[in-house]
Order: C-alpha cells, then structure tokens, then sequence
C-alpha cells in the first residue's frame, strides 16, 4: 500500500554569484542547507547554466549575489516561473548561520560559504511565495483495509 504524504511547502532558495569564470551556487532551505558548488562554462553558456540549476534544485525563490548575473538570472526566472528576491536580505553574521546551519561549512567550504550564509538570510527573512503543486483530486482515495 503506497503511503500518501502532504506536500512539502517549504521555501527553497538558490543563491547564485559569479566567481571568476564560474558560476557558484548555494541552496538552503529552513531545514538544512541542501548543497553548493561551482558550474564552470563559458559565457554564452551561462543562462543554460542557470537554467539547469534552477531545473535540478526546484527552488521558491532566486537570490542574486552579483550584479554582472542579474540580467541572466531575470531571464531564467521569467522562463521559468520562479520569483527573484526583491533586493538583498539582510545581512547574516556567519556564527548565526554556522548555529543555526551546522553543516554550512562542511558543505560550503571556503568562498561559497558566504553565498550559502546569504541563501540561510534570505530563507529566514525573504517573503517566498508557497510551492505550486498540482490541483487537488475531487473523488478520494479509496481506503484499503
């Protein structure tokens, strides 16, 4: 017998910046941080390298961290669906974020930490909009006993 769980509504964001030639990236949600890394291509092929991210890590919100990815990462978002904060959050010190995330330096080490720290700021303050799912059944579940 299948077991039928509720759907998950909690906010994800993905955090994106340009570092060199790369793009980095950082996904947290109000749980855990979810991962982070670095996507290496060249220039031209950087909104499909923003569009494989968002399609792979199904995220609520995008978050920006430099504004040479801006224009890119509207696109994407308006192809997509998926909102772009408003502005930056606020900012989070990195002992709040290593408390409440311990595994933020495992999983973020070196520079993408303080692109995770700003996805765990924009979990905890940004206004996410809720996770669209598909529309309820009318007829219920038959019950098996």
């Amino acid at each position: 017998m299948p077991i039928y769980h509720p759907p998950r509504r909690e906010p994800r964001v993905l955090a994106l910046a340009i570092a060199g030639d790369e793009i980095a990236w950082a996904v947290a949600d109000p749980y855990m941080i979810r991962g982070a890394g670095r996507a290496a291509g060249q220039l031209r092929s950087r909104p499909a390298m923003v569009q494989r991210l968002v399609r792979r890590e199904k995220p609520t919100l995008l978050v920006v961290g430099s504004e040479a990815l801006a224009g890119v990462v509207a696109r994407v978002a308006r192809r997509t669906g998926v909102p772009v904060a408003a502005g930056r959050p606020p900012r989070l010190s990195r002992s709040i974020a290593c408390d409440l995330y311990p595994e933020l330096r495992a999983l973020a080490p070196g520079r993408l930490e303080s692109l995770a720290v700003r996805a765990v700021a924009a979990v905890l303050y940004a206004d996410t909009p809720s996770r669209r799912y598909a529309p309820r059944r009318n007829r219920p579940l038959p019950r098996r006993s």
